[in-house]
C-alpha cells in the first residue's frame, strides 16, 4: 500500500492525466466523451471544469476531426462562451460589489 506523500503515491492529477491520454488516442469515444466533457464543464467544481477543458483540448489535438466535432459544435460553443464571458462578468461584478 502506498503511503501518502511517498514517491509511489498516485495523485488525482496522475489519474486524470492517464485517463486523458487514453481517451484522446481514438475518436471512437467522441459521441460519448464530448457530452460527458460538456457536462463536467457545467459543474461548479473548478477542477472538473479544468479536467473537461484539458480533455477536450487533448482530443482535438490528437485525433478528433471535423466529423467528430460537428454534431457538438453548437453545444461546445455555448459552453465555452458561458465559461469565458459569463464567468468573467460574474468576477467583474463580484469585484465591484466588494469595492
Amino acid at each position: 500500500m502506498a503511503r501518502p506523500n511517498s514517491a509511489d503515491t498516485i495523485t488525482r492529477e496522475d489519474l486524470a492525466s492517464g485517463l486523458h491520454f487514453c481517451l484522446s488516442r481514438t475518436n471512437l469515444f467522441s459521441k460519448f466523451l464530448i457530452p460527458l466533457a460538456l457536462e463536467k464543464l457545467a459543474s461548479d467544481l473548478h477542477s472538473a471544469k479544468l479536467d473537461s477543458l484539458r480533455l477536450l483540448a487533448a482530443c482535438c489535438e490528437e485525433c478528433y476531426g471535423p466529423d467528430d466535432l460537428r454534431p457538438f459544435l453548437a453545444q461546445i460553443w455555448h459552453a465555452l462562451r458561458r465559461e469565458v464571458f459569463l464567468r468573467s462578468e460574474e468576477r467583474r461584478v463580484g469585484k465591484e460589489c466588494r469595492s
